[in-house]
């Protein structure tokens, strides 16, 4: 700090005042009072402290902070997606039912609903419907399905079902960031439930319709032939009237009927057995049956090894998608190992048991070639021996007619027809119920029916996004700002004079305001310029200049040095301003820059760099040669020199006593500019030839460790040290108008003396 700077212009002789509390009276230096006690070490975090950090750099921390805070908005806004939701509606209608007054029938009624809605939902997601709505070769080729490894399992999963509001609606929806790609996929998957789900169910009814009507036309047939039958019968057949007669066609008709009775059993047997071979022919001509994928998986899933192999390939690939999501690269490399394994482990499983599940499921459901063709064979065999049984009876049954008609005159077949007649008739109306229950289920409007297709709104999730990314950006940038202030914290700079005697072993006998405007900061207080500063500065260096006259009692102080624990701190401004206040006060002061590897005070007094402390120590020079006269009255100056391996080590020899011993004979006070205590160790030996050291502290730029340092140096050398002086601190001053009064007689009567 120069008091010549080009930026502080005049002020290079003026004095300084202590810093005090505002709305105070002219400063006093701060000197530590012997009953004085330092405060208490503090715990935790000073958030007065803190805010002086965050003072200090305030704009570097803003700019660091926005720039961090915006370069991690860009890679979010980057890596973060903005997804869109793709949604289809489908209508599951309740079935139209009679409603019952009985509450117990509406709540059966409502619970069969919500089942059938849910099992609605579990087959939309079901492994057969994705697996069918990816094997459509444009939904195989997008992009977003050829990225997983597993499409089926993420589209499963990725998938949601809902009812929303318990409505007869069920929702079918698919987030992702391709509006397209999530458009095509969701329809996919409702067209592939609705061809492999519902119009299966409706073909299957069509199918039982038509076997019904082929059925009822068989019926209509045979009731045609007996009615005809009948009829022929009845103009052949006479009757007798005798009681005799009519007592033996009792017996006769009840032996009649029960062989009938148990003609009618074979034969309602047999034609069941014929049904079933026609059912079990045309099922064998329509080729071997092939269970679905899904069937065949969920028989699989009840085999122990294969439900843990792909309980544990699926937990592997949940745990792969969680480390790709986070970016952890070497987890992904260590995961693919384990998944390559799990997967090869489950198709060799599933190898394994494929034909035994597929022939299992044949023969559950009666659909296997092997067991279709026995059971052909076995229904065969039943046919013949019904056949034989159905003819033994019938012609029994014949036999009992013709005896009947020989005896009494009396057809028993007409009896025979006319039960029939009334045995077909009746299955036939059974068949038409159920046909026209079937016929009028189909014509009914569709249960289920999709009523809107996938459609993507043009809004995203983009206020969770940039919401997102607002709250990093606020939490980067105050972390940024609050961490650089915690680093200036952490280096426990000094902010005020209350600082230095509470946390370090030194007293402060003064403070300087600043005097280079462009360090200062937008939120320093009680800032100065001109003739305040001017006045401000020349109480503040008067009151330090006090307390060295007369700190000491009655062995006066002659020769101060002033030094510093690093550069930068303000000791060459508090040394000349010293030696400046001290030749005003009338004594004959000698100002010797001692800093001899990084002299400034040329400069500050504008003097001609030449011989100077160097060659006096070397003894080069006399003290007539090195003394230079500056512009203050009664200041004398002694510049650094040229320094060299000489003039350091003259300092630990008895020439540097000789130097100062002349140097007291001739002047009042010596002010020693000497440089920090710890860039070397010239402060430390020319402290053992000074009557007393004051230490130039400066605001925003001193640490409290670094002082402690210097402190606990010169106290090992046996150096005095009388206090601290603050530099660049806030003041206010006591503002007086002091007008100077021109006395022409005192004037005279003082040159009269």
């Amino acid at each position: 700090m120069s008091i010549n700077d080009p930026n502080s212009g005049s002020h290079a002789n003026l004095p300084m005042v202590t810093e005090t509390s505002r709305g105070s009276l002219a400063a006093l230096p701060a000197v530590g009072m012997p009953w004085s006690e330092a405060p208490a070490p503090e715990e935790g975090l000073n958030l007065g402290r803190f805010l002086h950090s965050l003072r200090r750099h305030w704009l570097l921390s803003l700019i660091t902070g926005f720039f961090v805070a915006a370069c991690l908005s860009v890679v979010l806004h980057l890596v973060i997606p903005l997804n869109y939701d793709a949604q289809a509606l489908i209508r599951v209608r309740r079935e139209n039912k009679e409603i019952f007054s009985r509450s117990q029938t509406r709540y059966d009624d409502l619970r069969d609903y919500e089942t059938f809605k849910k099992t609605q939902a579990a087959l939309i997601k079901s492994t057969f419907v994705v697996q069918s709505a990816l094997r459509k070769e444009e939904i195989g080729q997008l992009p977003m399905v050829k990225a997983e490894e597993d499409p089926a399992s993420w589209l499963a999963d990725e998938l949601r079902v809902s009812n929303p509001e318990d409505s007869e609606i069920l929702s079918v929806s698919l987030r992702g960031e391709n509006r397209e790609e999530i458009r095509k996929l969701v329809n996919a998957v409702v067209e592939s439930y609705v061809e492999e789900i519902v119009q299966a169910e409706r073909d299957n009814d069509l199918e039982r319709l038509r076997i019904l009507k082929n059925s009822y036309r068989s019926n209509v047939t045979d009731v045609k032939e007996l009615q005809e039958t009948i009829s022929t019968l009845s103009k052949e057949v006479g009757s007798l009237s005798s009681e005799s007669v009519e007592v033996v066609h009792q017996i006769q008709m009840d032996q009649l009927m029960r062989t009938k009775s148990r003609r009618d059993k074979v034969l309602f047997e047999l034609q069941d057995v014929k049904t079933n071979l026609v059912v079990l022919q045309q099922r064998r001509d329509q080729g071997s049956y092939t269970p679905s994928e899904h069937e065949i998986e969920d028989a699989m899933e009840m085999d122990p090894f294969y439900a843990e192999a792909k309980s544990r390939l699926l937990s592997l690939k949940n745990e792969h998608r969680s480390q790709n999501a986070r970016g952890n690269v070497a987890a992904l490399r260590q995961l693919q190992p384990a998944m390559q394994q799990a997967y090869s482990e489950v198709e060799q499983l599933k190898s394994e048991l494929y034909e035994r599940v597929v022939d299992r499921i044949r023969r559950m459901s009666n659909r296997d070639p092997g067991t279709e063709k026995d059971l052909i064979s076995m229904l065969e065999t039943e046919r013949i021996l019904l056949t034989q049984q159905f003819q033994a009876i019938h012609e029994q049954h014949v036999k009992q007619e013709q005896d009947i008609g020989d005896s009494i005159g009396f057809s028993a077949d007409l009896e025979m027809r006319k039960a029939e007649l009334q045995n077909v008739t009746h299955m036939m109306e059974i068949t038409r119920t159920e046909m026209d229950s079937l016929d009028l289920e189909l014509k009914k409007r569709a249960r289920i029916s999709v009523i809107q297709e996938a459609i993507v709104p043009e809004v995203s999730d983009w206020v969770f996004k940039y919401g997102i990314i607002f709250v990093l950006f606020t939490t980067a940038l105050g972390s940024t700002v609050f961490g650089i202030a915690y680093w200036d914290y952490q280096t426990m700079k000094v902010n005020n004079s209350s600082d230095v005697p509470g946390r370090t072993n030194v007293r402060v006998v003064g403070s300087l305001p600043a005097l280079d405007r462009r360090g200062r900061s937008m939120f320093s207080w009680g800032g100065l310029s001109g003739s305040s500063l001017e006045a401000v500065l020349t109480e503040s260096i008067d009151s330090i200049r006090t307390a060295i006259l007369c700190g000491n009692g009655d062995h006066p102080l002659h020769v101060v040095m002033v030094t510093s624990a690093i550069a930068q701190e303000g000791k060459t401004t508090l040394a000349g301003q010293l030696a400046i206040s001290l030749a005003r006060s009338g004594r004959r002061t000698l100002l010797i820059d001692a800093d001899v590897h990084n002299p400034q005070q040329h400069h500050v007094f504008s003097l001609p760099f030449g011989r100077g402390f160097c060659e006096l120590l070397r003894g080069e020079s006399t003290l007539d040669q090195v003394v230079q006269h500056v512009s203050v009255e009664g200041l004398s100056m002694i510049t650094a020199g040229y320094c060299n391996q000489a003039s350091l080590r003259a300092l630990t020899t008895e020439s540097v006593q000789n130097v100062f011993s002349q140097l007291r004979s001739e002047f009042d006070f010596i002010v020693v500019d000497s440089g920090p205590v710890l860039v070397g160790a010239d402060p430390l030996l020319l402290g053992q030839h000074a009557d007393t050291t004051l230490l130039s502290l400066c605001r925003d730029i001193s640490r409290i460790p670094k002082i402690n340092e210097a402190y606990d140096r010169l106290q090992a050398v046996g150096v005095n040290i009388m206090g601290a002086v603050l530099n660049g601190v806030a003041v206010e001053v006591r503002r007086s108008k002091v007008e100077l009064v021109y006395d022409e007689d005192a004037d005279s009567e003082n040159r009269a003396v």
